[in-house]
């Protein structure tokens, strides 16, 4: 199993050497802890970074792997106290932002999305 976080530093590149830290853990050893760093500027290609995980002797498959992505629905109630000016505008900047599917450039076959609703 291999639990992925992706960081933006305030640097806007890595070097590629920097990119990758790996934890391995468990009673097995067959956990992993992977940590990507991007720079603010670069474009953050997760099936790239997976692939230098193997000059670190972590080999994902990514044909057989799932990725866990969680997502929002933003929801107003009725007597939300922003009023329906912001509302309106966050919902159309919201609804038009970019998947992390999408950002995080992961295989769109390859994904497992986890949602929750969100109420303000």
């Amino acid at each position: 199993m291999v639990g992925l976080t992706i960081v933006t530093k305030d640097e806007p590149y890595i070097d590629e050497a920097h990119r990758i830290k790996i934890r391995v853990f468990g009673e097995n050893r067959k956990m992993f802890r992977v940590k990507m760093y991007f720079g603010f500027q670069e474009e953050q290609d997760v099936r790239r970074a997976l692939q230098l995980c193997a000059r670190e002797g972590l080999i994902i498959d990514q044909k057989t792997a799932s990725f866990f992505v969680g997502s929002e629905k933003i929801s107003f109630r009725r007597h939300s106290p922003y009023p329906k000016w912001r509302r309106a505008l966050f919902k159309f900047l919201f609804h038009n932002s970019a998947s992390a599917i999408e950002y995080f450039r992961i295989p769109v076959d390859r994904v497992v999305e986890l949602g929750i609703r969100i109420e303000l």
